[in-house]
């Protein structure tokens, strides 16, 4: 039986959202579901690896499947170039990559900080893409895509620049894995 290691997105964990839906989902499908949480308050990509790696160093990566939502997919795309996972789950994959920060808002920065903005300054999704040999599965919303144009341009960018990848389409999806649309079309393709 493989493992699912799932890292949430930003700022979120089992009490913010209903995660324990997400998970019970993966294991209808024959999956042990482990939820990773990240300390995120103060802190940058620079800080959350280390923790997911900690949890993701317990197991053969060869029976281990990355999920991630948002920030956390780009937590899990990221450790998957270090040590190459059986499968990658990657949902609502973020934006914020060197090649995403050329587009970004003002606002994001400032919003930011430019301390935390540097570690993403650091990750080049191309680079990145070109590491990763596993089966991935990018999953984007069509109402998220419409709303954030720049996640469905990583989407794509993703589905094009990774070998054995497949862009999975939400009807109607936003950007809420815990949505009933989202996990019903999670379970059918995973």
């Amino acid at each position: 039986m493989k493992t699912v290691l799932f890292v949430p997105g930003n700022k979120q964990d089992m009490n913010t959202h209903d995660y324990e839906s997400v998970l019970e989902a993966i294991r209808s499908k024959g999956f042990r579901a482990t939820f990773v949480p990240i300390s995120w308050d103060s802190t940058s990509m620079e800080d959350w690896l280390p923790q997911f790696q900690t949890e993701y160093d317990k197991l053969d990566p060869s029976k281990t499947v990355l999920a991630g939502f948002s920030y956390g997919a780009m937590i899990v795309l990221v450790a998957a170039t270090k040590r190459q996972p059986s499968e990658l789950w990657l949902m609502s994959l973020a934006p914020f990559f060197s090649e995403d920060l050329n587009f970004a808002r003002l606002l994001w920065l400032f919003i930011r900080g430019r301390q935390r903005i540097k570690p993403f300054q650091k990750l080049s999704f191309d680079k990145l893409a070109s590491r990763i040999n596993c089966k991935t599965l990018v999953f984007i919303g069509d109402a998220e895509a419409k709303k954030y144009r720049s996640l469905e341009k990583r989407a794509a960018a993703a589905k094009k620049q990774i070998k054995d990848s497949e862009l999975v389409r939400i009807p109607n999806g936003r950007h809420d894995i815990t949505s009933p649309i989202y996990i019903q079309t999670l379970i059918k393709n995973i």
